[in-house]
């Protein structure tokens, strides 16, 4: 997955297979920077009550796809044994993205930084 900010718009671009497990056909995600409320690198607890539509889960191995819980609709690619990126919205297609990837830290410090 890559992550860049350009036109103050975030651009999250997934790669195939990334696609393929959070069945999300487009492959870019947009999110203007006026949208984004906090950005964090603590990973949001999950609940038993979230509704998985569409998406793959396979517990210690992989959360990705569209998420409906009481925040709202939610974007989650997660993987174990990497760093996660969390982003609340304020408005939008969804309430909250949640990533994870080997370069979380340095888009958490770069969005920071953008949005200040």
């Amino acid at each position: 997955m890559n992550l860049t900010v350009k036109d103050r718009v975030v651009e999250i671009q997934l790669e195939p297979m990334e696609r393929v497990w959070g069945c999300h056909v487009n492959g870019k995600i947009e999110i203007p920077l006026e949208d984004i409320q906090s950005v964090s690198a603590e990973c949001p607890g999950t609940h038993w009550r979230e509704l998985r539509a569409p998406g793959t889960y396979w517990p210690g191995l992989i959360k990705a796809g569209t998420y409906y819980s009481d925040l709202g609709r939610a974007f989650w690619y997660l993987r174990p044994g990497q760093d996660c990126l969390c982003l609340d919205l304020r408005e939008g297609y969804y309430k909250r993205v949640v990533l994870s990837s080997e370069q979380a830290g340095q888009w958490r410090v770069q969005l920071e930084g953008a949005i200040a």
